[in-house]
């Protein structure tokens, strides 16, 4: 399903509600609080109609100024606050909102989380393999702008979110670390202060790989730093060649693990400053592992799991490395679904090293849009049934400001919407995939 921005959802609704004008400046905008345009006079004629409504810019030097209405006289809005920019001789667009945008806002943002479970984002998750205890192993979800969910403690560099063609390497996800040195041996790690799991690995044989494209040749490597109790530390390096501009897997196997260790970190490593190297598709293998942290998606308790599947019929050596599109997949029985109280796990039968696990769900519509830029997971024809509960909750939302012959016109508009919403759920709420039973056929005569 394709995405729609925030812009345009809000725009669907302004239409709906008869709440929407659009135009652009004939003077550009410059340090007054004057927005002038011969066109608005096509709406209405008389002075002070847009008053007191809010301008909203939407493009050039004052992008995303919203400001309340004082005057309207001929051509010329004059808004409350602080001058505009200047936008030299740019002509700006603009919208003009009666109703309160960061309401429009409001009211999205409730319409998405109200309508679960009729409305719903379909969920495709191929980024867990067997056997491989690392979370977020192809850096899809990410804390913040900073850092990818779990990998911590950035030395000597930065980290951000690639999903350019070329940066993120195979079929098990859409995103890569793009790692940039500061300094000499720049680095990311996983470490078991923030995922105490990688302390199981203590006195294993562990076996680490990643992705890496680096932008200087054999800059990329994999480091194993653990700690004992009585402070005896071990280090080992990866030593694979990787060329420049090409992913090559990066390998660290069957390295022993020191026993009695309290502290297990693993370091993605940029050894050139000011250079950077891609990374993705990270495991970390050695033991049988029968519980997996779920992907961020999966972690919302109202996300509902409908199928787990293995892929079968890979090329590759390690199969979930495969780069085949179309891996086909085959039903998964006896899984279930565990919880810590912090986190959400999914407890798989055993496996081989390397198995590419196949989750497919669904899950709420995205229900903190901001920006402008913000998307949803949602299109026609179900975005039509979006707007009419997003139109009843804003005029829920303007009925609690004005008096009370205004208050009763405002709740009666929400009303009918809702009453609208209700009537089209019948017809245009999406169906949810039959659930895949959990049982294990071969135990069955």
């Amino acid at each position: 399903m394709s995405t729609t921005t925030l812009s345009d959802i809000i725009t669907r609704l302004s239409q709906k509600v008869g709440d929407y004008v659009s135009e652009a400046v004939t003077t550009a905008l410059t340090t007054s609080t004057d927005v002038v345009c011969t066109s608005l006079a096509n709406y209405f004629s008389h002075n002070n109609i847009y008053k007191p409504a809010w301008i909203y810019v939407t493009d050039k030097a004052n992008a995303g100024a919203y400001r309340r209405v004082s005057s309207y006289t001929s051509s010329t809005i004059v808004v409350l606050g602080a001058n505009f920019s200047s936008d030299g001789a740019n002509l700006a667009t603009f919208e003009i909102h009666k109703y309160d945008r960061r309401n429009k806002i409001r009211a999205i943002n409730l319409a998405a989380r109200k309508s679960w479970p009729n409305m719903f984002r379909i969920l495709r998750d191929t980024t867990l393999s067997s056997n491989n205890i690392a979370p977020n192993p192809s850096f899809e979800d990410w804390a913040s702008s900073s850092y990818p969910d779990y990998w911590t403690t950035l030395s000597n560099a930065t980290a951000a979110e690639s999903t350019t063609a070329g940066t993120v390497r195979g079929i098990s996800g859409s995103s890569s670390l793009k790692l940039t040195a500061s300094a000499g041996n720049g680095y990311i790690e996983l470490n078991s202060d923030v995922y105490p799991k990688l302390l199981d690995f203590m006195n294993h044989q562990g076996s680490v790989y990643v992705w890496c494209n680096p932008q200087t040749a054999n800059d990329g490597s994999i480091i194993i730093y653990t700690k004992q109790a009585d402070a005896t530390t071990q280090t080992l390096t990866s030593t694979t060649t990787n060329p420049a501009g090409e992913f090559t897997l990066l390998e660290l196997e069957n390295q022993q693990l020191n026993n009695n260790v309290v502290e297990v970190r693993i370091r993605l490593n940029v050894a050139t400053s000011g250079q950077y190297a891609y990374f993705d598709n990270f495991r970390l293998n050695g033991m049988s592992v029968s519980e997996y942290l779920l992907p961020l998606d999966f972690q919302n308790p109202l996300t509902a799991i409908d199928s787990v599947s293995y892929g079968v019929g890979a090329s590759q050596y390690y199969p979930n490395d495969d780069m085949l599109a179309k891996l086909i997949f085959n039903p998964l029985y006896g899984w279930s679904i565990t919880d810590d109280s912090t986190s959400k796990y999914i407890s798989l039968p055993f496996m081989g090293d390397d198995t590419l696990i196949q989750i497919k769900g669904r899950a709420p519509l995205e229900s903190d849009l901001s920006a402008a830029t913000s998307t949803m997971t949602i299109e026609d024809p179900h975005l039509d049934l979006l707007i009419e509960l997003a139109a009843s909750e804003l005029f829920n939302i303007e009925s609690g400001l004005p008096s009370a012959g205004d208050r009763d016109f405002l709740k009666s508009k929400s009303y009918e919407y809702l009453a609208s919403y209700e009537y089209m759920k019948k017809s245009l709420k999406m169906r949810k995939p039959q659930a895949q039973q959990r049982i294990d056929r071969r135990i069955l005569r």
